[in-house]
């Protein structure tokens, strides 16, 4: 399979959407204008890709390249509610990608889940979760 950064991160953020959209909590795209919550839990997501290269040898339009990089999602829950909601959604988002692989051909591995300091009032679990896919060209 073959994808370009823009069908990746599509297909990346297709997989989070549809597990995140039951729990009815806020989550902010890093592309997409919005306030964060004042009040309750919500999440965020970005895509950072690394390193990548030549995979395969050849004429134009039959060579692979492989994309790399690790996907972050914050899970933010105000102080007082407790870490089960935080561990809730985390996991949550940490099964969107667990031995899953888009569509397209976007591999997920190395999932995790890190809690972190929060601000002021928050209590913050981060997911990273590592990947890679093939662009042919």
């Amino acid at each position: 399979m073959s994808l370009t950064y823009a069908q990746a991160r599509d297909e990346i953020l297709t997989l989070l959407k549809a597990a995140w959209d039951p729990t009815t909590y806020p989550m902010l795209w890093e592309d997409v204008v919005g306030a964060k919550p004042s009040d309750g839990p919500y999440g965020a997501v970005y895509i950072r890709h690394a390193g990548g290269g030549g995979h395969t040898l050849g004429t134009p339009g039959n060579r692979r390249f492989t994309r790399q990089g690790t996907i972050f999602v914050q899970v933010h829950v105000p102080r007082g509610r407790g870490f089960a909601l935080a561990d809730q959604l985390s996991k949550i988002a940490a099964d969107a990608y667990e031995g899953q692989a888009s569509p397209g051909g976007v591999w997920f591995r190395d999932v995790r889940v890190n809690e972190v300091p929060g601000q002021a009032g928050w209590y913050q679990v981060n997911v990273l979760v590592e990947f890679s896919y093939d662009e042919q060209k």
